[in-house]
């Protein structure tokens, strides 16, 4: 009898085998398929910003699971029903109005998706409104090829105590490959945490692959014990050595632990590694004279290498990026369509790009906004590039349906009589005095931390307003920004946090219809380049606008790294000039106080950066504050660091770029040396 219930007994497992592997199921699948993490950004809605029309209230979330394959056998998803959330698609809920756009492996693959053991597959969405947005639940299930339906689980969209603040690849000497890693990690718990791992996940099989895979466990023994702890409330930041990576997406895990405690937890965050460089555009350079590209005339050239711009909106420029003596003299990286991904990614051509930018502003689109998933879908030939994407943001009202959409993500918004998506009149700034001519120049901080928050950890750049020849001039006679209201709008951006600075828009005829603007421009660029090791290492970790009454005073903004720290002071006390219309800036002396940051010690230098050269600052240090006095019109920028060869560093950078301007043919410490440099050349040239 024992004997009978054997054979039956193995001809049964030999039929279920049979079935096994003729069908493709596999055994425990269910418990296979595991969320290994979630990162989810709330968005982001200014209290300061004025519009026509008010902003929805219903705030989405942007999120992106990781799922990965727990097992030791390959699950195949079906090819359009792979990952269900909430029992429906992505595209349902795109097209339901739920989501404003998605990314998940059935956007793309006709056939089936496989993920092998240990694999990882990313899902991205972009909530529109609250019921997708912070603390609600999401059930995540699977379809198999076979049509079986697992159920993953049921995560809620809740923030960790440790997150991503900003993640930047840094390069050496001329490889346009990654080298080092600037890390910020945020504990917003009152716990202390130890760093415990860190390593990075790239495609598996191609860059264009939604699968992942561990490749990458970065080596954190130069750090002591002392130097992993995550202190409660504050921002951790290192620099690391990673090798050489290559360029393109790629997912990265930090690992901590509560002290006393074995158990590991783990964040994570998808990044497209670029190597980060703080470039500075004239925007749209190129214009018609005699027939030819201004791009084509060494003057105008030398003008704006002078001025120390390495980035215009241009592709193809003929006789300028196709003579090679005269673009290696006068280089200018493109920032356009670049449809040739083979030809633009070639290792010995990406040092000429900064990057894709062909979108416009979406939000308008031309009088339409372009779909957020449209977007998506134009921006999908770049995946598998070394390209990085950008998308130009126009109104931070609406921003955040678009957002998670590119790499570089950066936007425009001018605080004088251009256009404009607020409205000024509906601010109450200037003790009841409503003008229609001008707004807050500090809501260009405002708009930069909310594009900032939106995408961390990733870094973004801003379209500053510079000399501008085409905008009307109907609100008030100056139809640009004074040298004062320039640098305002300039350094509300760069005190909080962008990588790279974009000019609308230095044309010759602009420059030329603006010439009091060329120096102010050189000036916030030369000191902008100055700055760029740090503001490209570094993350924003504190702001403070310090109030009398209702009536803003100033603006405190602090960057840090692991060893140095970069203070902003900016005077918001101006005035508005009705006869003029322009905004009027005196120079005001004032203690400020800021609190101890980052890793900050009094045996630490500081230096004031000025337009005009460096002055040494001998702050007092208290218990919890630094202090110092000084006299600030406009902005106050000021180097803390633990380097004693800070100042030898500051001004061997700041000679480099003296030379430049020297060499271009003109001295940036006459007011008015660039306009003459052109004017001369225009009176003398042969049509």
């Amino acid at each position: 009898m024992k004997s009978e219930n054997k054979r039956k007994n193995r001809g049964a497992l030999e039929w279920m085998l049979w079935w096994v592997l003729m069908t493709g199921w596999h055994w425990g699948v269910q418990g296979e398929l595991a969320l290994k993490g979630i990162h989810s950004t709330p968005h982001p809605a200014s209290k300061e910003m004025r519009y026509r029309r008010p902003a929805d209230p219903s705030l989405g979330a942007l999120v992106r699971m990781f799922v990965v394959n727990e097992g030791k056998q390959r699950v195949d998803l079906h090819p359009s029903q792979g990952f269900l959330f909430r029992g429906r698609t992505g595209q349902a809920l795109v097209d339901s109005g739920e989501w404003t756009w998605f990314d998940t492996p059935s956007l793309h693959a006709e056939d089936a998706c496989s993920l092998p053991p240990g694999g990882l597959v990313v899902l991205e969405w972009n909530g529109a409104r609250s019921d997708w947005g912070p603390n609600t639940q999401v059930a995540l299930d699977a379809t198999l090829l076979s049509g079986e339906k697992i159920h993953i689980g049921d995560p809620a969209l809740t923030p960790s105590p440790v997150s991503f603040r900003a993640i930047t690849f840094l390069g050496h000497g001329e490889d346009p490959r990654p080298h080092e890693m600037a890390l910020h990690l945020q504990n917003d718990s009152d716990q202390t945490y130890t760093l415990s791992g860190l390593r990075l996940w790239t495609p598996s099989e191609n860059a264009s692959s939604h699968i992942f895979e561990p490749t990458l466990r970065v080596g954190l023994d130069p750090l002591s014990s002392t130097d992993r702890i995550l202190a409660p409330g504050q921002i951790w930041s290192q620099k690391l050595e990673m090798g050489s990576l290559e360029l393109g997406y790629a997912i990265v895990e930090a690992q901590f632990s509560s002290q006393g405690e074995d158990e590991v937890d783990s964040i994570m965050a998808k990044i497209r590694v670029r190597r980060e460089m703080f470039d500075i555009s004239g925007g749209w350079v190129s214009s018609e004279l005699d027939g030819k590209s201004t791009l084509t005339y060494e003057p105008f050239l030398q003008t704006l290498t002078g001025m120390h711009l390495n980035t215009a909106h241009i592709g193809e420029i003929r006789g300028y990026t196709d003579h090679p003596e005269l673009y290696a003299r006068y280089p200018l990286k493109r920032f356009h369509k670049l449809e040739d991904t083979q030809r633009y990614g070639a290792w010995d051509k990406l040092k000429e790009v900064h990057a894709v930018e062909f979108l416009g502003e979406p939000q308008y689109g031309g009088g339409r906004p372009v779909p957020p998933m449209e977007v998506h879908r134009a921006l999908l030939p770049y995946r598998n590039s070394r390209l990085a994407t950008t998308v130009t943001h126009s109104e931070e009202r609406i921003w955040r349906f678009y957002a998670g959409l590119s790499d570089f993500p950066h936007y425009d918004a001018y605080r004088v009589v251009a256009p404009a998506a607020d409205s000024w009149s509906a601010y109450d700034r200037w003790e009841g005095e409503r003008i229609r001519w001008g707004a807050p120049l500090e809501t260009i901080g405002t708009m930069t931390r909310s594009l900032r928050d939106l995408y961390r950890p990733a870094s973004i750049g801003y379209w500053s307003q510079g000399a501008h020849n085409d905008w009307s001039s109907r609100r008030r006679p100056r139809s640009s920004p004074t040298p004062d209201e320039l640098r305002m709008q300039a350094w509300q951006a760069m005190a909080n946090r962008i990588t790279s600075l974009y000019w609308f828009n230095l044309s010759l005829e602009s420059l030329l219809a603006f010439p009091d603007l060329m120096k102010p421009i050189a000036e916030v660029n030369r000191m902008a380049l100055i700055l760029s090791p740090w503001m490209l290492e570094g993350v924003d970790s504190y702001h403070r606008r310090v109030s009398e009454g209702d009536q803003p005073q100033w603006d405190f903004n602090a960057i840090q790294t692991h060893d140095t720290l970069l203070l902003f002071v900016m005077n918001l006390a101006y005035t508005v000039d009705p006869v003029h219309q322009v905004f009027q800036f005196t120079d005001r002396r004032e203690t400020f106080v800021f609190p101890h940051l980052g890793a900050m010690k009094p045996d630490w230098q500081m230096w004031r950066l000025t337009r005009e050269g460096m002055e040494k600052c001998q702050p007092q240090w208290q218990e919890k504050t630094i202090r110092w006095e000084d006299q600030v019109r406009v902005e106050g920028v000021y180097v803390l660091s633990a380097d004693p060869k800070l100042a030898s560093i500051l001004q061997d950078r700041r000679n480099a770029l003296e030379s430049v301007e020297k060499a271009m043919g003109f001295d940036l410490q006459e007011p008015d040396a660039a306009y003459q440099h052109l004017s001369r050349w225009l009176k003398t040239r042969v049509p």
